[in-house]
């Protein structure tokens, strides 16, 4: 299964440059959409402070990579497409919790639209 996960998110990225696709484009389509839907807003909160710290992992991961044009290629194909389906899931997150009327900036303690999903 992880190999046809790596295939569809290789050929993905492989045409995006053909459509003109923003990155913010890419990775709503790479993530699945109402995943989030039976998370409640600690678990929104928590699923987002784990996706952000990912996030910024990739970012330095990336950085340190990019330093010529092979560490560019190599970053491309390795975290790149992790990258952009961190973001997608980020999406995903703030609006389901926009939706629950969570806030995610208040951290994992936050019960905020807890009563929404009772």
């Amino acid at each position: 299964m992880r190999n046809r996960t790596l295939l569809i998110l290789a050929t993905t990225l492989a045409v995006m440059p053909l459509c003109a696709c923003s990155d913010e484009t890419t990775g709503r389509m790479l993530a699945a959409p109402h995943k989030y839907t039976l998370y409640n807003c600690q678990e929104l909160a928590l699923e987002a402070q784990g996706v952000a710290d990912r996030q910024h992992e990739l970012e330095g991961l990336m950085k340190k990579a990019e330093v010529d044009v092979g560490g560019r290629l190599a970053s491309s194909m390795a975290y790149r497409p992790d990258y952009l389906l961190l973001r997608g899931q980020m999406d995903q997150i703030r609006r389901t919790a926009a939706e629950k009327g969570c806030n995610l900036s208040a951290g994992a303690n936050s019960q905020q639209g807890e009563k929404t999903r009772q």
